[in-house]
């Protein structure tokens, strides 16, 4: 029966090291709006620091007690070490989510991505244009980028989507938001 358990850890260690590994978070799901995906992401990321910690502790109280080959404890104690090594990187990460360097916001299917640099009071703003896809998820299409921008705001007007910075950018005609999402 611990075999089975060890099993499932190593499995698990394997799945959560890999989403560390892809450049896009949580495996680059993208469900709901951008808002609600930046929020559970932090949240995953926090579990999946806690899930490593409690899977390294487990790995090494139970492959001592597993009798192996000497060659698989040492490849499983091998890979109790990269548990521990992922744990201590993602701890050190942690740090990043704690910052409000970005910020997300939707207005109809307009998306705007705020980053705020550092030492500066202007922001860099991304624009995009969220498309909705079957069982809730979505798409995103870079519109327009805006750098060293105070604020931005975004409104509907003469049936278009229209970005106002230090002056009035439009982004999409409503009859276009189809055929581009498409």
């Amino acid at each position: 029966m611990s075999r089975l358990f060890l099993y499932i850890a190593l499995l698990i260690a394997a799945a959560l090291t890999l989403d560390s590994l892809i450049s896009v978070p949580m495996y680059g799901l993208q469900w709901h709006s951008p808002e609600w995906m930046a929020q559970a992401i932090t949240v995953f990321n926090v579990t999946k620091l806690l899930l490593m910690a409690v899977i390294t502790g487990y790995l090494w109280w139970a492959i001592p007690k597993c009798e192996f080959s000497p060659l698989m404890t040492m490849a499983l104690q091998f890979f109790m070490l990269l548990c521990a090594v992922h744990t201590l990187v993602l701890l050190v990460g942690r740090q990043n989510l704690l910052n409000d360097e970005q910020s997300i916001h939707s207005v109809g299917p307009i998306a705007v991505v705020t980053v705020n640099e550092q030492d500066s009071r202007v922001s860099n703003h991304v624009v995009y244009l969220r498309c909705q896809r079957p069982l809730g998820f979505y798409s995103l299409h870079e519109l327009l980028y805006l750098p060293n921008q105070n604020a931005v705001s975004v409104s509907s007007k003469q049936g278009g989507w229209y970005l106002y910075a230090d002056r009035e950018y439009k982004l999409i005609d409503d009859s276009a938001i189809t055929t581009t999402c498409n």
